[in-house]
């Protein structure tokens, strides 16, 4: 066990160099945590994070997103019993202000450069709601480097 902690910690230093590094994507130390979470053996940031790197769909209903999500995180009893705790995590991180019904789920990839396309558009004084969502996205993908971050240096700093 303690092999596979050091490796975690190993993991999860890279993983926030990478988080600090303004031209590094984000589902890289995404993508890294997914592998310090299995090491850990902590399922819910395991299934938390893999989600991140899915797509779910954008305008999913909330009542679907369950059922998605189920069949992403595999059989693993813990997973199972994490589900109904991250179906809700994952959707109050993708869900927006502007339209509280509705999940806005595409993978951290596609919502990362979705949001880098349209930022030198927010420069051409663009209509308010269009500003208003980005502003939105902008904070969701916020939201998931925090947590993130948070998650990594726990490990980082406690394995």
């Amino acid at each position: 066990m303690d092999e596979r902690r050091t490796k975690a910690r190993q993991l999860a230093a890279e993983a926030l160099e990478d988080l600090g590094s303004p031209d590094m994507p984000i589902e890289i130390p995404l993508r890294k945590a997914i592998r310090v979470a299995t090491l850990m053996g902590h399922a819910y940031w395991r299934a938390w994070f893999t989600l991140q790197t899915r797509d779910i769909g954008t305008d999913s209903n909330p009542a679907d997103v369950k059922d998605r999500l189920a069949s992403m995180i595999g059989d693993e009893q813990a997973a199972k019993e994490a589900l109904e705790k991250v179906a809700l995590d994952y959707m109050r991180s993708r869900s927006l202000r502007s339209h509280p019904d509705k999940i806005y789920g595409p993978s951290v990839a596609d919502l990362e450069a979705f949001v880098q396309r349209n930022s030198m558009l927010m420069n051409l004084s663009p209509p308010t709601d269009v500003r208003a969502i980005m502003d939105e996205l902008r904070n969701m993908l916020s939201g998931i480097r925090s947590r993130l971050h948070d998650y990594l240096l726990d490990v980082e700093s406690t394995g």
